[in-house]
Order: structure tokens, then C-alpha cells, then sequence
């Protein structure tokens, strides 16, 4: 996504019904690029802040409130458009690193699945090439509909490794008490079975 964003945002602008001419769509990829940049600088002392979760979550909402203002007001306002622009560069600031440190903290991120990372990343960014490359002359919304698909997908992914998550924690929980609660018991058993040694 974020090669997508810097590629087509001012083909996007000149595409869309506003007909922005070139010197405004290329402010609109210049605007996305500074905040892109201050974001991420400012994301250096947040990220000490706040865990990667809650950092992962509040960018996938606000890419996603971006993209849908895209949809629904690219058409009508610049104002709107540019905000829309803003949000979407503040939420894609901060997505990357923190995916990494979310792993990070359940994984060993090593050699192997770094490479494997930048390998699925760079696959899906030729998709993302090929269907904007096609469509967006004829269709502009396909830059934040594309967006929102892939937004969808990670959300929904993002859920379902929550949810595994609570439930694998939940279930060492579980084990956990229970390998207490023998322990207690052999515990107990060892200390019956010296104590009637002792009084024989």
C-alpha cells in the first residue's frame, strides 16, 4: 500500500472527477509525502508509548476512514480530498513497524522470515501495479477501493489472530493452573507420606 499511495496519488488526483490539473495533484502527492515523513519521525516517541496493538489498530482506522472519504468526497471538495490525503498518510506511517514489532514480540523475526516478508510484500505490490496501471484512467475510485479491499483483508486477519491469540493465551493459562494444582498435590502427597514415616 504504501508503494501504491506514493505511485498513483497524483494520477489519482488527475483522474478523479475534480479533474485537479497536474500542479495540484502533484501538492496532493507532496502533502502525503511531508506528513508521511513527520509521521513517522513523531512515531519514534510514540511508539515507546503505546503498544504495537493499539498503534496497529488506530492505523487501520484511520486508513480506513481516509480511503472512504476518498470514495464519497473525491468528487466533490479538494478540502476533503486533501484531509482524506493527510489521514491516510499519518495511518500508513507507523503500520509497517509496527507489524514488525507486533511479530517480534510473539516470534523470532529472523533472516528467513524478514526475506519473506519483503518477497510477499513486493508479490502484492505487483498486483497493486498492474490492476491501477489498467484501471485508474478509466476509473479513479480504483485507488482507494484497492485500498479498502486490502484494508478489509488485514482487518480481518488482524481479528482472527486476536482472537487465536486469546484463545492460545487462555489455554497455557488453563495448563498452567492445572500443573500448579498437581504440583500442590504431590506436594501435599510427599509431605503425608514423611510425615507418617517420621511418626512410625
Amino acid at each position: 500500500m504504501t508503494i501504491n499511495n506514493s505511485d498513483y496519488i497524483q494520477a489519482f488526483g488527475v483522474e478523479s472527477q475534480l479533474h485537479l490539473n497536474k500542479t495540484t495533484s502533484s501538492y496532493l502527492a507532496l502533502v502525503y509525502s511531508i506528513v508521511l515523513t513527520f509521521s513517522c519521525f513523531c512515531f519514534v516517541f510514540i511508539s515507546t508509548k503505546l503498544s504495537p496493538k493499539f498503534i496497529i489498530l488506530t492505523d487501520l482506522t484511520l486508513m480506513t476512514i481516509s480511503n472512504l472519504l476518498l470514495i464519497y468526497f473525491s468528487d466533490e471538495r479538494v478540502e476533503m480530498t486533501f484531509f482524506a490525503i493527510v489521514l491516510l498518510a499519518i495511518g500508513m506511517s507507523s503500520i509497517y513497524p509496527s507489524l514488525y514489532s507486533y511479530m517480534k514480540q510473539r516470534i523470532q523475526v529472523n533472516n528467513n522470515v524478514g526475506a519473506l516478508i519483503v518477497f510477499c510484500s513486493g508479490f502484492i505490490s505487483i498486483i497493486y501495479l498492474l490492476l491501477e496501471g489498467k484501471y485508474i484512467e478509466k476509473y479513479s475510485l480504483t485507488f482507494p477501493l484497492i485500498n479498502l479491499v486490502s484494508l478489509i483483508i488485514m482487518i480481518a486477519l488482524f481479528c482472527i489472530l486476536i482472537v487465536f491469540e486469546m484463545f492460545y493465551n487462555s489455554r497455557q493459562r488453563r495448563q498452567l493452573r492445572i500443573k500448579k494444582s498437581l504440583d500442590q498435590d504431590h506436594f501435599v502427597q510427599d509431605a503425608y507420606k514423611n510425615s507418617h514415616i517420621q511418626y512410625m
